[in-house]
């Protein structure tokens, strides 16, 4: 069984959370990073005095692929926007854009910012440790038929 999942900056808070996506229990977990959470972790990486390439051996570790934004987020993102009559642009922009392409690419969001997400109905938006006791208790069962 094969899953999609996008990963919020956020969740690089949790060193148990990101050992277990490294981990090979995973391998049939796919990880979509948005190019703009790409940055911010960069950032954070470099910040703690950790390179670039130190950051790109995580993310190969963890079989990460990079989602750009490309023009044909730009009408989902709008329509999103639009329908969103809360929206302020200087706290949620990224997280339109993120949630966009979680949207766009059925995937699971994981994030600590729930609540950013709350105008995400249509794709399920979980915490690192949501995700991973719903995932450990879906494949016990699984492998239990």
């Amino acid at each position: 069984m094969s899953e999609i999942i996008t990963l919020d900056s956020n969740v690089f808070r949790n060193q148990r959370f990101i050992d277990w996506l490294i981990s090979p229990e995973t391998i049939h977990i796919t990880h979509f990073f948005p190019l703009i959470v790409y940055i911010e972790v960069l950032v954070w990486y470099e910040m703690r005095g950790l390179t670039r390439d130190d950051f790109e051996d995580d993310l190969t570790k963890m079989k990460t692929k990079i989602i750009e934004f490309s023009i044909e987020y730009i009408d989902p993102l709008m329509a999103n926007i639009r329908s969103n009559p809360d929206f302020l642009f200087r706290h949620h922009a990224r997280d339109y854009l993120i949630g966009t392409i979680v949207q766009e690419t059925g995937s699971v969001l994981i994030t600590n910012n729930q609540r950013h997400f709350a105008w995400l109905t249509t794709s399920e938006v979980l915490t690192p440790e949501t995700y991973l006791t719903k995932y450990l208790s879906k494949n016990q069962t699984d492998d239990s038929l």
